[in-house]
């Protein structure tokens, strides 16, 4: 099964892995959607996130971290057969990203609706926010 994302907004943190000849990156990343009933947001980190083809480029590889971005691409966990010829399952799912763009000073048009909040940080020493470490 796999699903699309579309115009997914998202908070780049790092590349973990410049990967295989220079064809893709692992990359962390952290999403975010709001909450009706409260109002507030819910946020998920992706760990492995795979820029390939037209995402895997000298902006990603320069990008800083915290940058608001806007990406295209897809989750899937499909069946595969293991080294015994069994039909098995990955433990995650795969996260693959084919488009990207910066999003300039966090605003969007009029009809992508809720923007998600920049990452904040600490108030008691003003260090950045890191879900990965």
């Amino acid at each position: 099964m796999s699903i699309r994302v579309v115009d997914q907004f998202a908070t780049f943190w790092n590349i973990e892995e410049d990967g295989d000849k220079g064809t893709y990156a692992l990359v962390n990343l952290s999403t975010s959607r709001k909450v009706k009933e409260t109002g507030e947001y819910k946020n998920t980190s992706w760990r492995w996130v795979r820029f390939v083809g037209g995402a895997y480029n000298d902006e990603l590889l320069s990008l800083p971290r915290m940058t608001r971005i806007k990406i295209n691409g897809g989750i899937s966990k499909e069946e595969y057969v293991d080294k015994d010829g069994n039909r098995a399952w990955p433990q995650n799912p795969q996260f693959v990203v084919f488009g990207w763009s910066i999003i300039e000073n966090n605003k969007t048009d009029e009809t992508s609706g809720d923007v998600p909040p920049v990452v904040e940080t600490q108030p008691e020493d003003d260090a950045e926010v890191d879900p990965f470490n």
